[in-house]
């Protein structure tokens, strides 16, 4: 995997993200596993492709889903 440094990981494996948020389970598919990396990432340009909208207000972050609304805020 290339990074925004433009160093490169092996990626270890793949698997599903379980998020529990406001009492929903929401899952992230496909999530790579980068066993030397030292701080998770997450990608807006996947989630993007994932048809979920990202909105950036002032110090917030909010990822929403069509059908479900919210599912994640930071």
């Amino acid at each position: 995997m290339k990074l925004g440094n433009d160093s490169k990981m092996q990626v270890k494996g793949k698997g599903n993200l379980k998020l529990f948020i406001g009492g929903i389970t929401q899952i992230i598919i496909n999530v790579h596993y980068l066993p030397g990396l030292s701080n998770n990432l997450l990608s807006i340009g996947q989630l993007q492709q994932k048809n979920l909208t990202i909105m950036f207000q002032k110090d917030m972050c909010k990822v929403l889903h069509e059908e479900r609304w919210l599912i994640m805020l930071t």
